[in-house]
């Protein structure tokens, strides 16, 4: 392809051939750098690609690819714009900032040209006052923060091609990418054993969400089974619902009576309901002591302790993917209910934490002791 032939793309100002003075290189080789032609040096690509950001360059997704295969003269193009749609909430459901995965879809929604309307679901009366809104603003691709009430979410599916981002979707049958539950168990139960347990203890809490429950609860009875026949009877499953009035006192006698050797928990809140459980309306609860007592590996992260053992649920690639499979299917005009919805896991990552220590060497540092007697 010579270099005539290769599209002038004009944002903001900067085009190929502007980035191309500016770091003495050829149009062609500029063109190659920016769309990630394997045939261009390391150091040649990321001298063009700081070039073109000190510039403001922003390719058009859908032009720049349509301009590849239509004309080879060049066609000058005009901002996509995709839309992320979140719920705020209210009141104690009141979310205290934007997400890490909604951060994500911002910054590659940009790098990869698109503009990007983030909205509020919460702000709208009805699905079909949004989906008019969209349609206005001539968003095409939608990406959907997961929450739990998705039949209240009556978009016009056919105008859009949608991405949910999290698991709590049930009823619409869109694409998802969201992490991979049953990993972030077997992750667990690998990073305990590896440490010397043998006697995992599961809690697991009712997300109310089969997108999450369903493959936590499948690997946790394969994983438990796994561990029966090799290391004989295991500990009794601890299961409990958000808002249960009797969930801390309920917990502590689930340890008492199993004993478990570590702990795997699928939600953070339960350390503080062991090493606090004052804070839950039950000062003559003795605390369980964490990692002295009860070493502990949660499937989620609690920011709040900063040293737990957790796994990590990657929001940062999730919303990276979600856009990349938007930017993909918009290239060919894809919109609409899939036929057959594609499902993308994210594997998890293991964070260790002071609060899952070798079972022969573990720390002293744990939280407050609270020994009251009943």
């Amino acid at each position: 392809m010579s270099e005539s032939s290769l599209p002038e793309l004009e944002i903001g100002g900067a085009t190929c051939r502007s980035i191309a003075a500016a770091c003495g290189l050829g149009h062609a080789t500029v063109a190659r750098a920016l769309s990630g032609h394997p045939n261009v040096a390391q150091t040649t690509r990321e001298k063009v690609l700081r070039m073109a950001a000190k510039l403001g360059y922003r390719p058009d997704p859908l032009l720049s690819a349509l301009t590849r295969r239509r004309w080879p003269g060049g066609a000058k193009p005009s901002f996509v714009t995709i839309a992320y749609v979140h719920f705020s909430g209210s009141g104690r459901n009141k979310s205290a900032g934007p997400r890490e995965e909604a951060i994500a879809v911002r910054a590659r929604a940009a790098e990869l040209g698109y503009n990007l309307d983030v909205l509020d679901y919460s702000s709208y009366h009805t699905g079909k006052k949004l989906s008019d809104v969209l349609v206005a603003r001539g968003v095409r691709g939608v990406i959907v923060q997961a929450f739990t009430d998705t039949k209240a979410l009556e978009l016009d599916w056919n105008r859009f091609f949608t991405v949910f981002v999290g698991p709590e979707n049930d009823e619409i049958h869109v694409h998802n990418v969201q992490a991979d539950f049953r990993a972030t168990v077997r992750v667990a139960v690998q990073e305990c054993v590896a440490r010397g347990y043998r006697r995992p203890g599961f809690a697991l809490m009712n997300y109310l969400a089969s997108g999450t429950n369903e493959p936590i609860y499948a690997q946790v009875l394969a994983e438990r089974s796994r561990l029966e026949a090799s290391d004989g009877e295991q500990p009794d499953l601890f299961q409990w619902s958000p808002g249960d009035p009797r969930y801390v006192q309920s917990l502590h006698k689930w340890y008492a009576d199993n004993r478990p050797d570590c702990l795997i928990a699928s939600h953070p809140s339960v350390y503080h309901a062991f090493c606090h459980p004052e804070h839950f309306g039950y000062p003559r609860i003795p605390a369980v002591r964490i990692p002295e007592d009860l070493p502990m590996v949660s499937l989620r992260k609690d920011p709040t302790v900063g040293s737990m053992a957790h796994t990590g649920l990657r929001e940062h690639e999730q919303g990276v993917e979600a856009v990349n499979l938007i930017h993909r299917h918009l290239q060919h005009g894809v919109v609409g209910i899939p036929s057959v919805p594609m499902r993308m896991l994210i594997p998890p990552e293991f964070i260790a934490g002071s609060t899952l220590p070798n079972r022969l060497r573990r720390t002293r540092k744990s939280c407050a002791r609270h020994t009251r007697k009943v």
